[in-house]
């Protein structure tokens, strides 16, 4: 999984850009900061072009261990019609 380094605590506004991938116009992007645990928060992701950009949430931006580093994870979740 690919990682994004230079975050800060307080760095609002920040964006996810997904590149490579065939989502379709509008897919769900669910962020977290535990992998396996706890509470997601969903966003709704928006494909043009072939590039998603989706806004990660500001309460993960706030993250009260400040100096310490943490990871947000990220999971897309998109229907796959079969045949």
């Amino acid at each position: 999984m690919p990682a994004r380094t230079g975050l800060w605590q307080w760095d609002y506004g920040q964006r996810l850009r997904i590149e490579g991938l065939k989502l379709p116009t509008a897919v769900e992007i669910h962020f977290a900061l535990t992998e396996q645990s706890g509470d997601a928060i969903p966003r709704v992701g928006i494909t043009k072009d072939g590039v998603t950009e989706v806004v990660i949430p500001d309460s993960l931006l706030e993250h009260q261990a400040a100096g310490i580093t943490y990871e947000i994870y990220a999971w897309i979740y998109w229907r796959i019609k079969l045949r």
